[in-house]
């Protein structure tokens, strides 16, 4: 396999193991627990009251009050939620794409920084770690926070 071939078939072979396992973990957590109801919670108010523009709005009038979780992640799930139950699993689509984002930030940082064989090294190895099926299904803010 030549270089330019490896570089674009073994990421999305990672990348499809990835998917394989989060479509895995994502069957076994049918309804929402713990903060994830809280973050459906906050989306759908800040959908309610207006989206982004009222939300961001209401923080800096400091109308907002809620100062246990950051407001980017409701934000980001206020377009996907309503009331309906489908709403979770739109929301966990939601979160699937920020650890997609957030694996292709990291490849598009390493590849300025190291040589090729390193880049794909490190994304393989970021997708198939366990941790990440479950950040990429779990409502939770970690994806935006990682560095």
């Amino acid at each position: 396999m030549t270089g330019r071939r490896a570089w674009l078939v073994i990421p999305a072979l990672a990348a499809l193991i990835l998917t394989a396992d989060a479509l895995q973990v994502s069957t076994t957590r049918l309804y929402p627990n713990y903060d994830e109801i809280s973050y459906l919670a906050l989306g759908r108010q800040f959908a309610r009251e207006g989206g982004l523009v009222a939300t961001v709005r209401c923080y800096l009038e400091a109308r907002c009050r809620e100062d246990n979780r950051p407001p980017l992640y409701p934000m980001m799930l206020a377009p996907a939620v309503d009331d309906s139950p489908a709403s979770f699993v739109r929301a966990k689509v939601v979160n699937f794409g920020t650890m997609l984002l957030l694996l292709a930030v990291v490849l598009l940082a390493v590849r300025r920084l190291f040589p090729q064989p390193v880049v794909i090294a490190t994304f393989v190895l970021l997708c198939l770690m366990p941790v990440v099926p479950e950040f990429a299904v779990r409502l939770m803010h970690d994806p935006l926070m990682r560095r």
